[in-house]
């Protein structure tokens, strides 16, 4: 009646139906219990068989898809190769593109510092084109004027003589009109993509709009070594780069451990005197330089250090070129004939002017000619003609009265001093220029005796011992006549006596000391000393 009995005997499985259910409805029968066993078995095995089908035909179905996907996994492959073919042309065209760009800013950096070259050498050029010129022309007319002197022709035209020196003149290539016609730097523009291996070349090209697509990996020979990469400001390329196998910040770049900036040499001035010259500037490369690699690197390397000057002004500009028209000649000389055509500066009297011959050239019996001649060495013969007198023959002696207290006579005759540059052709010139005088026709004679004159004056009257005289006396002086009479008593003109007239006045004493006042302590007196 109930499963108590049957508890011991419950040995099935846990998925089988028991013998006995607590469900007091459902009949607790061993043939009921096979039964449900029975059942519950031929359900189990029903559906094993349905999933054994259901597996075989999963079975044959996975062999279908299997098929398809190792041609769809052939087809994938065929086209993995083909899009890897064209990443590769690509990234060749990338890095030709890029190492385009990289050789024409080389060749732009060559060319611009070929051109401060060839700059600097034609201003070199020019200003020692202009003092070998100078130079020629200087040693042209030294030679002039040695011919000149050895064959005694005229030094003046050596020195007005124009000497050509065209022939010396250099030709510039690259110039016209003293104008630089230099090749013009071309443009290089970056191509509009990143550098092949840098990161954003990467992620712009090869990432691919599917999360779980691997990016591909640049194959180009510029996306494996350093020699194409590029290191940010502060580093440079490592020692043997071209060679290096790798492409990022780590395997290809370093910070540089001897940096400084490298000058070119100034090199030796050469300027020209000439004037009206403009300024002349000159240019040097100066670079930052690796020491340590011999290698130039980015010039944010050397940003901290002082840079050398990269231009200088090699000549300075010379003085506006002068001209003769604005210079006035000075008295005693007169414009040159043949005038220089500029003067290094304002044109001087001495550029611009010859002096004249003047009297001071001319020693005593020589006269300056007329018109008077230029002069570089005024000499004798060059500016002097010689010079005598022209006069008329004394007129005959008249006899001489001998008879005492006569005057002197003096006869009188024309006399004209003359220069003679042609024997024969006298000119007449200055008096002082010629020596000689009139003559004395008949000399005094004696003075008569009654003509004797004398000083007539009487003597001193008042003889003073002066060394008895007191204090504070004036001078005390002495007044006589004196007078020029001949011997009969009769006043003459001071001037008819012989030698100095004798004194008038005299001083007999000279005026004595002033006295001085005393004081005492009890009385106050004036004493004389």
């Amino acid at each position: 009646k109930t499963c108590k009995a049957f508890e011991d005997l419950d040995v099935y499985p846990s998925e089988v139906p028991l013998v006995c259910n607590k469900d007091l409805q459902v009949d607790s029968s061993h043939e009921a219990h096979a039964k449900r066993v029975r059942d519950f078995y031929a359900t189990k095995v029903h559906a094993l068989l349905n999933a054994q089908a259901i597996c075989e035909d999963s079975t044959k179905q996975m062999s279908v898809l299997q098929r398809s996907c190792q041609n769809a996994t052939l087809s994938l492959k065929a086209k993995s190769d083909s899009c890897l073919t064209i990443q590769r042309s690509l990234d060749d065209f990338a890095c030709e593109a890029w190492t385009d760009h990289y050789a024409c800013e080389k060749r732009n950096s060559c060319l611009s510092q070929a051109q401060h070259r060839y700059l600097n050498a034609n201003g070199t050029g020019v200003s020692t084109e202009a003092e070998l010129r100078s130079q020629f022309r200087a040693v042209k007319r030294i030679e002039c004027l040695l011919d000149a002197m050895e064959m005694n022709k005229g030094v003046e035209e050596c020195r007005h003589k124009i000497y050509d020196a065209s022939a010396m003149a250099l030709s510039y290539p690259f110039f016209q009109d003293r104008v630089p016609q230099m090749p013009n730097v071309s443009s290089c523009k970056k191509p509009l993509f990143q550098q092949p291996g840098s990161p954003g070349y990467v992620k712009e090209v090869y990432d691919l709009p599917a999360k779980s697509s691997t990016p591909a990996v640049c194959t180009a020979e510029c996306c494996s070594r350093c020699e194409f990469f590029t290191c940010n400001a502060s580093s440079v390329l490592k020692p043997g780069a071209k060679t290096r196998w790798g492409f990022s910040q780590e395997i290809c770049c370093e910070r540089p451990p001897e940096i400084q900036w490298k000058a070119d040499e100034w090199p030796p001035a050469v300027c020209s005197k000439e004037c009206g010259l403009h300024e002349v500037h000159e240019t040097r490369k100066v670079l930052c330089w690796d020491a340590a690699n011999l290698a130039e690197v980015d010039v944010a390397l050397c940003s901290a250090l002082k840079q050398p000057s990269q231009t200088r002004v090699r000549c300075p500009a010379t003085a506006s070129c002068g001209t003769c028209k604005a210079t006035s000649c000075p008295e005693g000389h007169v414009a040159k004939l043949q005038p220089p055509s500029s003067c290094a500066g304002p044109c001087t009297a001495a550029e611009c002017c010859d002096r004249l011959c003047s009297a001071e050239d001319c020693p005593v019996g020589h006269s300056p000619k007329s018109p008077a001649p230029t002069c570089t060495n005024c000499t004798v013969a060059t500016c002097c003609d010689p010079t005598r007198w022209s006069f008329e023959e004394w007129k005959q002696r008249n006899e001489c009265d001998s008879s005492c207290g006569q005057p002197e006579v003096i006869q009188h005759r024309s006399v004209l001093c003359k220069a003679y540059p042609v024997e024969d052709a006298g000119q007449m010139v200055r008096n002082d220029l010629c020596e000689g005088t009139s003559r004395v026709q008949c000399p005094a004679t004696a003075a008569c005796v009654a003509d004797v004159v004398d000083w007539v004056y009487s003597e001193w009257k008042y003889t003073v011992d002066c060394s008895q005289r007191e204090c504070g006396m004036r001078e005390l002086t002495e007044d006589r006549e004196v007078q020029c009479k001949d011997k009969s008593g009769k006043f003459l003109p001071d001037t008819r006596c012989p030698g100095v007239k004798p004194s008038t006045h005299r001083v007999i004493c000279p005026a004595t000391p002033a006295c001085k006042e005393t004081t005492t302590t009890s009385t106050t007196s004036t004493t004389s000393t």
